[in-house]
């Protein structure tokens, strides 16, 4: 059962790609050049944390000598205001917002361009409050076709990959919702036409030729199925929960291995699984305890082993559950006061103890670098 669907931005709600992509011809041309249209198709989709080599640094290869940027820029972008004067929202896509919202359905935006972008034309064009989560490319390690802003966005919306659809127009936009295990409808563009979209589960005309009702027939019927899709190296997640007694005091288990270390219930996430759900079920096992994750408070980046740790603030699921160590991972499990944690803790799970408890609300991964141990 389709429970959520994620839209992309650009070219797919609002078309910003083709006057992007004139603008930056002109730009070419200001210096002798061209920019064929399907060397700019190819990274359609790309965030700058994805690309190499921008615009900027190819016209400067070309004209071989440094160029004034800052002009550049200023003239490009008086060009692309002028195209986008007359844009408004793609056909198809108010009647998919309103059909959604009436059934109540959850939507959210995973877009490679920067927050300010997406969000900014989202209220211009009037429909930011359609969108319960929206994730860009400035608030990621790695943008598309990386899966990691399908990643996130999957644990704000609270569902697992095979419950979401993702809609999509380009082909580094199918590879990341494809690499996050989400079935993709792949909408070509005026621009992402010269590409091949052929790893998309399904590719439709435009937004307008569907219903909410069609997309989730679609889903349901995995109408394409491809045994080429492009593969991604797996992710590693993890999940973990901050809960509270009546008195305030945190549950922490202490590990039987490594430090034997004391921590927030939590663990790896596992094939198939959401993050919301691991968390629940780390809980489970590691203190028999039955809980329900209210929110998620916060998403860890460790550089190191290119891993994302989630953290969800959790309410025992019943008034009288005793927590037990499973005596196998744990050794014990005890509920303690914020000024009177025990040793040995790592800085980490302090940090994260005090975020979920001060209502913060993540809007990117935060890095975090070595675990520093207090004994």
């Amino acid at each position: 059962m389709i429970k959520a669907i994620i839209f992309d931005f650009d070219g797919l709600i609002l078309d910003t790609e083709m006057p992007e992509y004139l603008a930056w011809l002109g730009a070419y041309q200001d210096f002798g050049f061209d920019l064929p249209i399907h060397e700019w198709a190819s990274i359609i989709g790309r965030g700058a944390s994805t690309i190499s080599k921008t615009p900027y640094d190819d016209l400067e290869e070309r004209f071989g000598q440094p160029i004034d940027r800052v002009a550049v820029r200023a003239k490009r972008r008086t060009h692309f205001l002028k195209l986008m004067q007359e844009k408004t929202l793609l056909p198809g896509v108010q009647s998919l917002l309103d059909d959604a919202k009436l059934q109540g359905l959850p939507l959210g935006v995973a877009s490679s361009s920067p927050r300010s972008w997406v969000v900014g034309y989202l209220e211009q064009l009037g429909i930011v409050h359609y969108f319960d989560t929206i994730h860009c490319g400035d608030e990621v390690a790695l943008a598309k076709p990386d899966p990691e802003l399908y990643l996130t966005a999957l644990a704000a919306l609270n569902v697992n990959a095979e419950e979401a659809v993702a809609l999509e127009d380009s082909p580094n936009g199918v590879a990341a919702a494809k690499a996050a295990g989400i079935y993709c409808i792949a909408v070509p563009n005026e621009l992402t036409r010269h590409t091949s979209l052929a790893h998309a589960d399904m590719v439709i005309a435009g937004l307008d030729t569907v219903t909410i009702a069609d997309i989730q027939q679609m889903a349901a019927e995995k109408k394409i199925p491809s045994d080429a899709l492009p593969r991604w190296p797996k992710k590693i997640l993890g999940a973990a929960a901050v809960i509270q007694d009546s008195n305030g005091r945190v549950l922490l288990v202490k590990h039987s291995y490594g430090r034997r270390n004391w921590e927030i219930p939590g663990g790896a996430v596992e094939s198939e699984e959401s993050v919301t759900d691991a968390a629940v079920r780390e809980v489970f096992e590691e203190t028999g305890m039955r809980v329900i994750a209210e929110r998620l408070t916060g998403i860890y980046y460790a550089a190191e082993n290119d891993s994302h740790h989630f953290v969800f603030l959790c309410r025992s699921a019943s008034d009288d559950q005793r927590p037990r160590a499973d005596q196998d991972e744990t050794t014990d499990c005890a509920y303690f006061s914020i000024e009177a944690l025990p040793r040995p803790i790592s800085d980490l799970t302090i940090r994260r103890i005090l975020d979920a408890l001060s209502g913060f609300a993540p809007v990117l991964p935060i890095p975090v670098g070595t675990r520093q141990w207090l004994e």
